[in-house]
């Protein structure tokens, strides 16, 4: 890239004096794409990268992009935002402009051409529509009156040839297409003064504010968000880990409170469960809770709480353990629970107990390895919120156990032995449910207060498990696009995602939670 200290940038790092941009150094290009790196700030010339867009405006907005040398893996990140009624005028107006100077090659360059709603804006915006919003079209008309009034209420963006109504024309104030960057306009998980909102863990292509917009997980309906896959034509994807796992946001009941960073549950009347945000389908995992302080709520009972791993069916509106999906250890006595039956099993805990929590499940079958995608997910757009709808298939009678996968648990570093074996079959995640005020906090790892020291050195710490995560996914997704019934996997796939998730743990660093909220 060119040398940043050798450039003379303006104020908003828009443009040079030099007119020198991209690793080839050459000046911006305002007949072809270019892309403005987050980190960096430099414009780079499409042809000049190895990523090649499928569907893109030569002006857009809606995006993340990283260059090379800016980005922790050395490969160019390119990755799409769900676009505002702001950003998506902006970008139509900029390319209508060009379009129309195209057409019009002797015309002064200083004047004013208008575009007009029904006749130009429309149409454009109907043919580019999942470049201007990210997303497939919504079926209602409402947009239309969305963009109506985003032309009439912004007169800081847009001038007009008479009074602000839907049948006056429109063209851009600031004719500096340069300006048009997702780095100063707004976009969702950005407030419009340009700071940063308060973002959850999510992938990068649409951001969800800690209020969670993503639907909860209720009702045997499941939410997962997506985002657009660049390198298929009008394809999706789940949406890729950020590498740090946290407790999840919908896939929890929804009056469990959770801190800011996603590492705290704080119950709420009756008992309720929340899991993690990654799960598990094989190997030796390892986890830590600490118990908090419960809150205090005068004239009610007392908190508590049940702790332990669930699949993705568990019921989230009641205590982890109570059906065939989840295994639990309680406060109360030490008591284990599943399928709702409590047996005696370990010491209780309380407030500033750190408890560990380990599973170890071998390698199921090929053809069980990859269950992320079915192949029978509903794209839809809830709240401006691109996701995957899927109705759970509960089916206990298919139910199998797992010879050889247990559970254990630890208190303060002192096992507590084996709580539970041959678990059925499936992928699991770190479940806490809590009842009235009771509090825990989550440390998925790497650094733990009591690390396993009698289960090997196979035991990995949960933090691990987005590499895994986002390998599955990955070989689920080519593997969806490329059969007619959903993932069928092969040995050779399974393999394939041991030695990717290995790869890429070897060669990244971890995040160091350290249970703290």
């Amino acid at each position: 890239m060119m040398a940043g200290q050798s450039l003379t940038w303006d104020e908003q790092h828009v443009s040079n004096e030099e007119n020198k941009y991209c690793t080839c150094g050459e000046g911006f290009d305002y007949d072809k794409i270019m892309l403005h790196c987050s980190e960096c700030k430099n414009w780079f010339h499409e042809r000049c990268l190895s990523i090649k867009l499928k569907s893109a405006l030569l002006y857009m907005a809606n995006y993340k992009f990283v260059c090379a040398s800016c980005s922790e893996t050395k490969t160019e990140v390119f990755s799409r935002y769900e676009g505002t009624w702001k950003t998506a005028c902006l970008c139509i107006l900029a390319n209508l402009e060009h379009n129309y100077r195209l057409e019009h090659p002797g015309e002064d360059e200083n004047a004013v051409h208008y575009f007009y709603l029904k006749a130009d804006i429309e149409p454009f915006a109907l043919k580019n529509w999942e470049s201007l919003w990210g997303f497939n079209r919504i079926k209602s008309d409402r947009w239309s009156t969305g963009t109506a009034s985003c032309l009439i209420g912004s007169a800081n963006l847009f001038r007009c040839n008479e009074t602000r109504t839907s049948t006056a024309g429109y063209a851009l104030l600031n004719k500096n297409v340069q300006t048009i960057s997702p780095l100063f306009l707004p976009v969702k998980g950005r407030k419009e003064d340009g700071h940063p909102a308060k973002r959850s863990r999510t992938a990068e292509g649409i951001i969800l504010s800690n209020s969670a917009t993503l639907p909860f997980n209720k009702d045997g309906f499941r939410y997962t968000l997506m985002e657009r896959d660049c390198f298929l034509e009008d394809g999706w994807r789940i949406a890729r880990s950020k590498g740090e796992v946290c407790l999840s946001a919908n896939d929890r009941a929804p009056q469990l409170r959770l801190s800011e960073d996603r590492l705290t549950v704080t119950g709420e009347r009756g008992y309720a469960m929340v899991r993690a945000s990654n799960g598990v389908r094989y190997g030796t995992w390892y986890f830590e809770v600490t118990v908090q302080k419960p809150e205090d709520m005068p004239g009610l009972p007392a908190g508590h709480l049940r702790i332990g791993w669930s699949q993705r069916e568990g019921n989230l509106q009641g205590p982890c353990g109570m059906d065939e999906y989840s295994y639990s250890w309680r406060d109360i006595k030490g008591t284990k629970f599943h399928v709702s039956k409590g047996k005696p099993y370990a010491e209780e805990y309380a407030p500033d107990d750190v408890l560990g929590f380990l599973i170890h499940l071998p390698m199921p079958a090929a053809d069980k390895l990859l269950p992320y995608r079915t192949g029978k997910e509903k794209i839809i757009l809830v709240k401006g919120v691109v996701c995957a709808e899927e109705k759970d298939e509960i089916d206990k009678t298919k139910l199998t156990p797992l010879p050889g996968s247990f559970v254990s648990c630890y208190k303060n570093g002192v096992p507590q032995g084996t709580m539970f074996q041959d678990l059925f079959d499936g992928t699991y995640y770190p479940a806490i449910s809590s009842y009235m005020g009771a509090k825990a906090t989550v440390n998925f790892g790497p650094n733990f207060a009591y690390p396993v020291q009698d289960c090997g050195p196979n035991v990995r710490p949960f933090c691990d498990s987005y590499h895994w995560f986002n390998a599955g996914v990955t070989l689920a997704d080519v593997i969806e696009k490329v059969t007619s019934t959903g993932p069928v996997v092969t040995a050779a796939a399974a393999m394939d995602v041991e030695s990717i998730a290995t790869g890429v743990t070897q060669t990244s660093e971890r995040p160091a939670h350290n249970g703290s909220a």
